[in-house]
């Protein structure tokens, strides 16, 4: 009997696009390595060639990226495309990647509730007169809408709930003192809200501003070593929502300007 060769061992891995989950962002590091960063509070490690693969599945590649790795490694395409499909099952089973193709009535459900929610209870509260009371409101719905629909769902459906007639300030100072207002109110509530966390006082003083006219950018930063999440706006240079020392601490990898 005549031995098959490795080509014809070889049966090459589905060549299909993956994407990343709605809350997911790949953040690579510094040594080829990366993080999957998962903003419901969640985080996956990747080895470099784990990187390379992952890659290669976003892109549709997965063929031509197993052949990259083992004729790179020395390493015989059937064992590449083992690890290949054991890393696409394991961040499938995590719901860090889908397939392009895969139904997503779930997320889209979650997506529409989002916005059903958002649109009245925003509506709503935009009509308080007092605006710490009305950043209180906002706090603890932003705090009810990341447990139902996460991060991405959320901010999304708050975009889109921005009044199309902005508030006009008719000069500098009184946009200095909306700015100064929002950012002390969303401080204080840490003593006055203490399960409020730093997305739902990003968010809400991101929204107000952004509903009062005033350019303001949210944005989500990791930190490395510990790894970890975390959340504040931005206006000009200045740092919203918290210290610029600990914010200095994260690197950005997403800003939602208004």
């Amino acid at each position: 009997m005549v031995e098959p060769t490795d080509q014809q061992r070889f049966i090459p891995p589905e060549c299909c696009s993956y994407l990343l989950s709605p809350d997911v962002f790949l953040v690579p590091l510094q040594d080829g390595t990366a993080q999957l960063v998962d903003l419901d509070g969640s985080f996956f490690g990747l080895s470099e060639t784990a990187v390379r693969m992952l890659n290669g599945a976003l892109d549709g590649n997965g063929y031509e990226t197993v052949r990259r790795i083992a004729a790179a490694d020395d390493v015989e395409p059937a064992r590449v495309q083992a690890d290949f499909g054991a890393l696409i099952q394991t961040l499938r089973t995590k719901r860090l990647i889908r397939r392009a193709d895969d139904p997503m009535p779930v997320i889209s459900l979650r997506a529409a509730i989002a916005l059903g929610l958002s649109y009245p209870v925003l509506l709503l509260l935009g009509h308080l007169p007092n605006q710490r009371l009305k950043l209180s409101a906002l706090l603890i719905f932003a705090r009810l809408c990341f447990s139902f629909t996460g991060w991405a769902r959320t901010v999304e459906a708050w975009k889109k709930c921005v009044p199309a007639t902005s508030i006009v300030l008719t000069s500098s100072s009184e946009r200095e003192r909306l700015i100064d207002s929002m950012d002390n109110a969303a401080r204080s509530s840490l003593s006055n809200l203490p399960f409020i966390r730093c997305k739902e006082r990003a968010l809400s003083c991101w929204f107000m501003l952004h509903s009062a006219g005033v350019p303001v950018t949210l944005v989500m930063g990791v930190r490395f070593s510990p790894f970890s999440g975390h959340c504040w706006c931005e206006v000009d240079q200045q740092v919203l929502t918290d210290s610029a020392e600990r914010c200095r601490a994260y690197t950005p990898i997403i800003r939602y300007k208004s």
